[in-house]
Protein backbone atom coordinates (compact mmCIF):
# COMPACT_ATOMS: atom_id res chain seq x y z
CA UNK A 1 0.00 0.00 0.00
CA UNK A 2 1.36 3.43 -0.95
CA UNK A 3 2.05 6.03 1.72
CA UNK A 4 -0.84 8.19 0.43
CA UNK A 5 -3.36 5.37 0.65
CA UNK A 6 -2.09 4.32 4.07
CA UNK A 7 -2.44 7.91 5.37
CA UNK A 8 -6.00 8.18 4.00
CA UNK A 9 -6.95 4.87 5.62
CA UNK A 10 -5.76 5.91 9.08
CA UNK A 11 -7.39 9.34 8.69
CA UNK A 12 -10.78 7.75 8.00
CA UNK A 13 -10.44 5.36 10.96
CA UNK A 14 -9.45 8.23 13.26
CA UNK A 15 -12.37 10.39 12.22
CA UNK A 16 -14.79 7.49 12.73
CA UNK A 17 -13.51 7.02 16.28
CA UNK A 18 -13.66 10.74 17.02
CA UNK A 19 -17.22 10.90 15.77
CA UNK A 20 -18.20 8.21 18.26
CA UNK A 21 -16.68 10.23 21.11
CA UNK A 22 -18.49 13.43 20.23
CA UNK A 23 -15.89 15.11 17.96
CA UNK A 24 -18.66 16.56 15.80
CA UNK A 25 -20.86 17.71 18.69
CA UNK A 26 -19.86 21.32 18.06
CA UNK A 27 -21.38 21.11 14.58
CA UNK A 28 -24.80 20.02 15.80
CA UNK A 29 -27.43 22.44 17.08
CA UNK A 30 -27.75 22.69 20.85
CA UNK A 31 -31.02 23.20 22.69
CA UNK A 32 -31.00 26.06 25.18
CA UNK A 33 -30.26 25.10 28.76
CA UNK A 34 -33.24 25.19 31.08
CA UNK A 35 -33.79 28.65 32.51
CA UNK A 36 -35.84 30.33 35.20
CA UNK A 37 -36.87 33.93 34.56
CA UNK A 38 -37.66 36.25 37.47
CA UNK A 39 -39.25 39.70 37.20
CA UNK A 40 -37.47 41.82 39.81
CA UNK A 41 -39.50 44.97 40.40
CA UNK A 42 -36.91 46.39 42.78
CA UNK A 43 -34.25 46.43 40.04
CA UNK A 44 -36.50 47.10 37.01
CA UNK A 45 -34.99 43.98 35.45
CA UNK A 46 -35.79 40.45 34.40
CA UNK A 47 -33.17 38.05 35.77
CA UNK A 48 -32.35 34.76 34.06
CA UNK A 49 -31.14 31.91 36.26
CA UNK A 50 -29.67 28.66 34.99
CA UNK A 51 -31.41 25.58 36.38
CA UNK A 52 -28.21 23.53 36.35
CA UNK A 53 -25.71 26.25 37.22
CA UNK A 54 -27.87 27.78 39.97
CA UNK A 55 -26.59 31.25 39.08
CA UNK A 56 -27.71 34.42 37.32
CA UNK A 57 -26.89 34.11 33.62
CA UNK A 58 -28.17 37.49 32.40
CA UNK A 59 -30.28 40.50 33.31
CA UNK A 60 -32.63 42.35 30.96
CA UNK A 61 -33.87 45.89 31.50
CA UNK A 62 -37.68 45.88 31.32
CA UNK A 63 -40.25 48.55 32.18
CA UNK A 64 -40.56 50.08 35.62
CA UNK A 65 -41.43 47.61 38.38
CA UNK A 66 -41.84 44.41 36.31
CA UNK A 67 -44.28 42.38 38.39
CA UNK A 68 -45.26 39.11 36.68
CA UNK A 69 -44.23 37.37 33.47
CA UNK A 70 -45.23 34.44 31.24
CA UNK A 71 -43.90 32.66 28.16
CA UNK A 72 -45.62 31.83 24.93
CA UNK A 73 -46.09 28.03 24.68
CA UNK A 74 -43.15 27.69 22.27
CA UNK A 75 -40.85 29.57 24.64
CA UNK A 76 -39.94 32.19 22.01
CA UNK A 77 -41.26 35.23 23.82
CA UNK A 78 -41.68 36.36 27.41
CA UNK A 79 -44.40 38.88 28.22
CA UNK A 80 -43.66 41.02 31.28
CA UNK A 81 -46.33 43.11 33.05
CA UNK A 82 -44.84 46.38 34.34
CA UNK A 83 -46.75 47.89 37.29
CA UNK A 84 -44.76 51.10 37.24
CA UNK A 85 -45.14 51.99 33.55
CA UNK A 86 -48.61 50.53 32.84
CA UNK A 87 -47.33 48.46 29.94
CA UNK A 88 -45.99 45.11 28.80
CA UNK A 89 -42.43 44.34 27.68
CA UNK A 90 -42.13 41.59 25.06
CA UNK A 91 -38.74 39.89 25.24
CA UNK A 92 -37.38 37.59 22.56
CA UNK A 93 -36.01 34.76 24.68
CA UNK A 94 -33.20 33.63 22.36
CA UNK A 95 -31.66 37.09 21.94
CA UNK A 96 -32.77 38.40 25.35
CA UNK A 97 -33.86 41.65 23.72
CA UNK A 98 -37.03 43.68 24.28
CA UNK A 99 -38.74 43.64 20.87
CA UNK A 100 -41.95 45.48 21.76
CA UNK A 101 -43.52 47.60 24.47
CA UNK A 102 -47.32 47.48 24.54
CA UNK A 103 -49.58 49.80 26.54
CA UNK A 104 -51.86 48.13 29.08
CA UNK A 105 -54.15 49.35 31.86
CA UNK A 106 -53.11 51.05 35.08
CA UNK A 107 -50.68 49.05 37.21
CA UNK A 108 -50.32 46.08 34.85
CA UNK A 109 -50.02 43.25 37.34
CA UNK A 110 -50.51 39.75 35.96
CA UNK A 111 -49.88 38.23 32.53
CA UNK A 112 -51.15 34.90 31.21
CA UNK A 113 -50.87 33.48 27.68
CA UNK A 114 -53.79 31.52 26.22
CA UNK A 115 -53.15 27.76 25.75
CA UNK A 116 -53.01 28.21 21.96
CA UNK A 117 -50.50 31.05 22.31
CA UNK A 118 -52.63 33.54 20.35
CA UNK A 119 -53.37 36.05 23.10
CA UNK A 120 -51.82 37.54 26.21
CA UNK A 121 -54.24 38.63 28.94
CA UNK A 122 -52.92 41.39 31.23
CA UNK A 123 -54.74 41.92 34.55
CA UNK A 124 -54.55 45.56 35.64
CA UNK A 125 -55.00 46.19 39.37
CA UNK A 126 -55.20 49.96 38.91
CA UNK A 127 -57.95 50.08 36.27
CA UNK A 128 -59.99 46.99 37.27
CA UNK A 129 -59.78 45.39 33.84
CA UNK A 130 -57.85 43.05 31.56
CA UNK A 131 -55.96 44.08 28.43
CA UNK A 132 -56.01 41.48 25.63
CA UNK A 133 -53.00 41.48 23.29
CA UNK A 134 -52.62 39.51 20.03
CA UNK A 135 -49.23 37.81 20.22
CA UNK A 136 -48.85 37.66 16.43
CA UNK A 137 -48.95 41.45 16.08
CA UNK A 138 -48.16 42.66 19.61
CA UNK A 139 -51.27 44.84 19.36
CA UNK A 140 -54.07 45.42 21.86
CA UNK A 141 -57.27 43.69 20.72
CA UNK A 142 -59.70 44.75 23.44
CA UNK A 143 -60.15 45.52 27.12
CA UNK A 144 -62.35 43.38 29.38
CA UNK A 145 -63.97 44.86 32.50
CA UNK A 146 -63.30 42.85 35.65
CA UNK A 147 -63.74 43.21 39.41
CA UNK A 148 -61.88 45.57 41.71
CA UNK A 149 -58.09 45.23 41.46
CA UNK A 150 -57.98 42.47 38.84
CA UNK A 151 -54.89 40.43 39.73
CA UNK A 152 -54.33 37.27 37.68
CA UNK A 153 -55.95 35.23 34.89
CA UNK A 154 -56.26 31.49 34.20
CA UNK A 155 -57.80 29.61 31.26
CA UNK A 156 -59.61 26.33 30.81
CA UNK A 157 -57.54 23.96 28.62
CA UNK A 158 -59.97 24.42 25.71
CA UNK A 159 -59.59 28.25 26.05
CA UNK A 160 -63.35 28.74 26.15
CA UNK A 161 -63.37 30.44 29.55
CA UNK A 162 -61.03 32.77 31.40
CA UNK A 163 -61.12 33.25 35.17
CA UNK A 164 -59.88 36.51 36.72
CA UNK A 165 -59.08 36.82 40.43
CA UNK A 166 -60.05 40.22 41.85
CA UNK A 167 -58.08 41.05 44.96
CA UNK A 168 -60.04 44.21 45.77
CA UNK A 169 -63.54 42.81 46.08
CA UNK A 170 -62.87 39.12 46.71
CA UNK A 171 -64.46 37.79 43.55
CA UNK A 172 -63.63 35.80 40.43
CA UNK A 173 -64.78 37.15 37.05
CA UNK A 174 -65.63 34.55 34.38
CA UNK A 175 -65.09 35.54 30.73
CA UNK A 176 -66.32 33.99 27.50
CA UNK A 177 -63.13 34.13 25.43
CA UNK A 178 -64.99 33.89 22.11
CA UNK A 179 -66.69 37.22 22.74
CA UNK A 180 -64.26 38.70 25.31
CA UNK A 181 -67.29 39.39 27.53
CA UNK A 182 -67.75 38.69 31.28
CA UNK A 183 -70.50 36.12 31.85
CA UNK A 184 -70.42 35.69 35.64
CA UNK A 185 -68.98 36.97 38.91
CA UNK A 186 -68.29 34.42 41.63
CA UNK A 187 -67.92 35.50 45.29
CA UNK A 188 -64.78 33.78 46.61
CA UNK A 189 -62.88 35.55 49.40
CA UNK A 190 -60.99 38.66 50.42
CA UNK A 191 -57.57 39.07 48.85
CA UNK A 192 -58.31 36.79 45.85
CA UNK A 193 -55.01 36.31 44.07
CA UNK A 194 -53.37 33.11 42.77
CA UNK A 195 -55.49 31.20 40.26
CA UNK A 196 -55.09 28.02 38.21
CA UNK A 197 -57.37 25.62 36.32
CA UNK A 198 -57.12 21.84 36.71
CA UNK A 199 -55.78 19.90 33.74
CA UNK A 200 -59.16 18.32 33.06
CA UNK A 201 -60.76 21.77 33.05
CA UNK A 202 -63.30 20.90 35.75
CA UNK A 203 -61.99 22.95 38.68
CA UNK A 204 -60.53 26.39 39.27
CA UNK A 205 -58.32 26.88 42.32
CA UNK A 206 -57.84 30.35 43.83
CA UNK A 207 -56.05 31.70 46.91
CA UNK A 208 -57.70 34.27 49.19
CA UNK A 209 -54.85 35.55 51.33
CA UNK A 210 -56.82 37.98 53.48
CA UNK A 211 -58.94 35.11 54.77
CA UNK A 212 -56.06 32.58 54.97
CA UNK A 213 -57.81 30.14 52.65
CA UNK A 214 -58.08 28.82 49.10
CA UNK A 215 -61.18 27.87 47.13
CA UNK A 216 -62.13 25.28 44.52
CA UNK A 217 -64.65 26.46 41.91
CA UNK A 218 -66.68 24.08 39.75
CA UNK A 219 -66.30 25.17 36.11
CA UNK A 220 -69.70 23.77 35.16
CA UNK A 221 -71.79 25.39 37.89
CA UNK A 222 -69.47 28.37 38.52
CA UNK A 223 -69.83 27.89 42.27
CA UNK A 224 -67.33 27.38 45.08
CA UNK A 225 -67.49 23.68 45.97
CA UNK A 226 -64.65 23.38 48.49
CA UNK A 227 -62.56 25.55 50.80
CA UNK A 228 -58.98 24.72 51.82
CA UNK A 229 -58.06 26.15 55.21
CA UNK A 230 -55.01 24.63 56.90
CA UNK A 231 -54.10 27.28 59.44
CA UNK A 232 -51.39 28.96 57.37
CA UNK A 233 -51.19 32.71 56.87
CA UNK A 234 -51.72 34.52 53.56
CA UNK A 235 -51.77 31.82 50.85
CA UNK A 236 -50.69 33.54 47.66
CA UNK A 237 -49.13 31.72 44.69
CA UNK A 238 -50.14 28.26 43.56
CA UNK A 239 -49.21 25.72 40.89
CA UNK A 240 -50.20 22.19 39.87
CA UNK A 241 -47.56 19.44 40.04
CA UNK A 242 -47.22 17.64 36.66
CA UNK A 243 -47.86 13.91 36.68
CA UNK A 244 -49.73 14.05 40.00
CA UNK A 245 -53.00 15.29 41.43
CA UNK A 246 -51.19 17.64 43.79
CA UNK A 247 -51.04 21.41 44.15
CA UNK A 248 -48.41 23.62 45.80
CA UNK A 249 -49.46 26.83 47.57
CA UNK A 250 -47.07 29.47 48.92
CA UNK A 251 -48.07 30.82 52.33
CA UNK A 252 -46.53 34.28 52.57
CA UNK A 253 -47.23 34.81 56.26
CA UNK A 254 -46.06 31.36 57.33
CA UNK A 255 -42.83 31.02 55.28
CA UNK A 256 -43.82 27.65 53.89
CA UNK A 257 -45.45 25.80 51.00
CA UNK A 258 -48.50 23.58 51.37
CA UNK A 259 -48.53 20.30 49.42
CA UNK A 260 -52.21 19.54 48.78
CA UNK A 261 -53.74 16.31 47.47
CA UNK A 262 -56.59 17.40 45.20
CA UNK A 263 -58.19 13.94 45.27
CA UNK A 264 -58.72 13.97 49.03
CA UNK A 265 -58.50 17.76 49.51
CA UNK A 266 -56.00 17.11 52.31
CA UNK A 267 -52.69 18.79 53.07
CA UNK A 268 -49.97 16.15 52.69
CA UNK A 269 -47.02 18.19 53.96
CA UNK A 270 -45.51 21.64 54.36
CA UNK A 271 -42.13 22.70 53.02
CA UNK A 272 -40.23 25.38 54.93
CA UNK A 273 -38.84 28.17 52.73
CA UNK A 274 -37.39 31.66 53.15
CA UNK A 275 -39.67 34.39 54.57
CA UNK A 276 -42.49 35.82 52.46
CA UNK A 277 -42.60 33.31 49.59
CA UNK A 278 -44.52 34.83 46.73
CA UNK A 279 -44.95 33.38 43.23
CA UNK A 280 -44.15 29.78 42.36
CA UNK A 281 -43.26 28.00 39.11
CA UNK A 282 -42.47 24.37 38.44
CA UNK A 283 -40.31 22.24 36.14
CA UNK A 284 -42.14 20.25 33.43
CA UNK A 285 -41.14 16.96 35.08
CA UNK A 286 -42.60 18.06 38.41
CA UNK A 287 -39.34 17.48 40.28
CA UNK A 288 -38.46 21.08 41.20
CA UNK A 289 -40.36 24.20 42.22
CA UNK A 290 -39.00 27.75 41.94
CA UNK A 291 -40.22 30.26 44.51
CA UNK A 292 -39.46 33.97 44.83
CA UNK A 293 -38.90 35.29 48.35
CA UNK A 294 -39.42 39.04 48.62
CA UNK A 295 -38.08 39.39 52.15
CA UNK A 296 -35.03 37.21 51.52
CA UNK A 297 -34.55 38.78 48.04
CA UNK A 298 -33.88 35.37 46.60
CA UNK A 299 -35.07 32.50 44.43
CA UNK A 300 -35.65 29.27 46.33
CA UNK A 301 -35.26 25.99 44.45
CA UNK A 302 -37.31 23.24 46.06
CA UNK A 303 -36.85 19.50 45.55
CA UNK A 304 -40.48 18.41 45.48
CA UNK A 305 -40.07 14.64 46.13
CA UNK A 306 -37.69 15.35 49.03
CA UNK A 307 -39.79 18.33 50.16
CA UNK A 308 -36.87 20.58 50.94
CA UNK A 309 -35.06 23.68 49.66
CA UNK A 310 -31.91 22.64 47.79
CA UNK A 311 -30.69 26.07 46.62
CA UNK A 312 -31.05 29.71 47.61
CA UNK A 313 -29.99 32.15 44.89
CA UNK A 314 -29.63 35.74 46.04
CA UNK A 315 -31.14 38.20 43.56
CA UNK A 316 -31.35 41.50 45.40
CA UNK A 317 -34.04 44.10 44.77
CA UNK A 318 -37.61 42.82 45.07
CA UNK A 319 -38.04 39.55 43.15
CA UNK A 320 -41.66 38.75 42.41
CA UNK A 321 -42.82 36.89 39.28
CA UNK A 322 -41.17 33.65 38.16
CA UNK A 323 -41.55 31.42 35.09
CA UNK A 324 -39.86 28.33 33.67
CA UNK A 325 -38.77 28.82 30.07
CA UNK A 326 -40.42 26.03 28.06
Amino acid sequence: MSFGKLFAYFLVISLMNLTGTGFFMSFTPRAHAHEIWVSNQGLDKVQIIGVSSRRILAEIRAGKKPHNLAFTPDGRYAYVANVGTNDVSVIEAATRKVVATIPAGKKAHGVTITPDGKYAYIANVGSNDVTVIATATHKVVTTIPAGKKAALVAFTPNRKKAFISNIGDGTCTVVDTATFKPIATIPTGKGAMGIVVSRDGKRVYETEGNENKSSAIDVGTLKVVHTFQFGHKEPHGLVLVPGTNQMLVTNRGSANISVIDLTTNKELATIAVAPRPDIIAISPDGKEAYVTSREDKSLQIVDIPRRKVVANIKLGGDPHGVAFRP
